[in-house]
């Protein structure tokens, strides 16, 4: 459990890390477009949520912590990350509209706000504490 602290950090980093580029890449996507071309831009997020998931393996291995009925806040919030990562690819995909691009936006907003929620209450109900 010593590493548990580190692997915290890391995780928190690549968290902040991968919003700040997911946002980032979001204003290029309505405002220069081109921008995302680069292929730099285009691994960055690769490299930055490998490193977020690798960090969260290690966390509830280290942890020992489990997906299910004791840990029901961490199903809910790899369930999320999973539509967040959905969410996301429709964004940068398949959007075309500026009413697509700002609803897949906002919905990302949404559930990225439910994970980091979820994260720190380990409470599946948002704004529900016990």
């Amino acid at each position: 459990m010593k590493y548990y602290l580190i692997f915290k950090s890391i995780h928190v980093t690549s968290v902040l890390l991968s919003f700040i580029l997911f946002i980032t890449r979001s204003y290029w996507l309505w405002y220069q477009p081109r921008l995302l071309n680069n292929k730099a831009i285009k691994r960055l997020p690769h490299l930055i949520d490998s490193v977020l998931l690798f960090s969260a393996l290690l966390m509830i291995t280290v942890a020992d912590l489990s997906p299910g009925s004791n840990h029901q806040w961490l199903t809910a919030k790899i369930t999320a990350m999973l539509m967040y990562i959905l969410t996301g690819l429709y964004l940068f995909r398949k959007a075309q509209s500026r009413n697509e691009i700002l609803f897949s936006l906002l919905l990302a907003i949404v559930i990225f706000a439910y994970i980091v929620h979820t994260a720190i209450t380990k409470n599946i109900i948002p704004f529900v504490y016990s």
